[in-house]
């Protein structure tokens, strides 16, 4: 387990073990209006490479 400052977050062991842990960003770090859970381990074909629309 991970705490920052009170917050525990629990994970599936499976998803932990398949995306190496995750990375908690807030709206600064991401470009978005809110936190983002990111994988550290990115699946294949995420992300803008597996879209079309842009290319």
């Amino acid at each position: 387990m991970s705490p920052i400052k009170d917050l525990v977050f629990l994970v599936e062991k499976s998803l932990y073990e398949e995306f190496g842990g995750f990375t908690l960003k807030c709206s600064e770090e991401n470009g978005l209006n809110g936190f983002s859970v990111e994988p550290k381990i990115q699946p294949e074909g995420s992300g803008c490479d597996s879209c079309s629309s842009c290319s």
